[in-house]
């Protein structure tokens, strides 16, 4: 019977990001649990590279599935928590008005005391001032390259608003794209 240590790995669960550096640790700490120091690693590698069958070449292809496997989950797991956060943030992104539209006044509904019968009193409160909406267009100068000098003028779509339908844009294909299991995803 041969012992296998216990191995305890930094946590991998959704929602919790995972560094490149601790895949690269897990192996290293699997290997080496299981009996192969650093430079024994590289060695047992070329062996079965070179196809050469030894106990210590077959031990180390039960590590290194048991890695692959667990590698996989990892990696499996990255890419849903990497969903996850391009997901809220375009949520997010998509949350915010349209500079094209601007946005209204918002008010809070808060309680200001009560009535002589006990019952609440509410008042609408001011929260955010209403913006408005930029320009479609906005007046650029057209300048002479050599004096400088204003020669004219034209009218351009807003660039504001252009990289702001752009963002928008983006963050809608991201959700668009974004698997039902991560759009579902409460933690």
């Amino acid at each position: 019977m041969t012992y296998e240590p216990k191995i305890i790995y930094a946590p991998v669960a959704k929602g919790i990001p995972v560094d490149p550096s601790d895949i690269l640790e897990a192996r290293d700490t699997i290997m080496a649990a299981r009996g192969y120091a650093a430079p024994d690693v590289s060695k047992t590698l070329m062996l079965l590279l070179s196809g050469v069958q030894t106990d210590k070449t077959q031990s180390a292809l039960g590590s290194l599935a048991q890695f692959e496997a667990d590698l996989a989950h990892t990696l499996e797991t990255n890419t849903f928590n990497t969903q996850l956060v391009d997901y809220r943030k375009a949520v997010n992104r998509l949350a915010q008005y349209r500079k094209a539209d601007g946005r209204p006044e918002q008010f809070e509904t808060r309680e200001a005391g009560y009535d002589e019968n006990g019952d609440p009193i509410t008042e609408q409160v001011s929260v955010s001032p209403a913006i408005d909406p930029l320009p479609a267009q906005i007046e650029v100068e057209i300048r002479d390259d050599e004096t400088g000098e204003v020669t004219g003028t034209v009218w351009i779509d807003n660039p504001e608003i252009v990289q702001d339908d752009a963002q928008r844009a983006v963050a809608q294909a991201v959700i668009d794209a974004t698997p039902d299991a991560v759009k579902n995803f409460t933690g």
